[in-house]
């Protein structure tokens, strides 16, 4: 079943929130199991653009053109 937008939406957030999480803090089981939701609930790469882009924009407050999806290191890595 597909999710919701609003779904996604938060995954792709949480998944950069913990990463930004300091050390005993960050759950790396966690964000593993929502980076491997995340890609089954995502199409493609422009859709995992987007969201990657968004969450980067809620949690860090700044859009950063330099860092693309696909090479962000918790969001961009989560597709074989």
């Amino acid at each position: 079943m597909r999710r919701s937008l609003q779904h996604r939406q938060a995954l792709a957030i949480a998944v950069l929130a913990i990463e930004r999480l300091p050390g005993p803090l960050k759950s790396a089981s966690d964000q593993s199991d929502m980076k491997a939701l995340l890609d089954e609930m995502i199409d493609n790469n422009a859709e995992l653009a987007h969201y990657a882009r968004a969450a980067r924009i809620a949690v860090i407050g700044v859009e950063q053109q330099a860092i693309s999806a696909r090479s962000h290191p918790t969001i961009g890595n989560t597709r074989v």
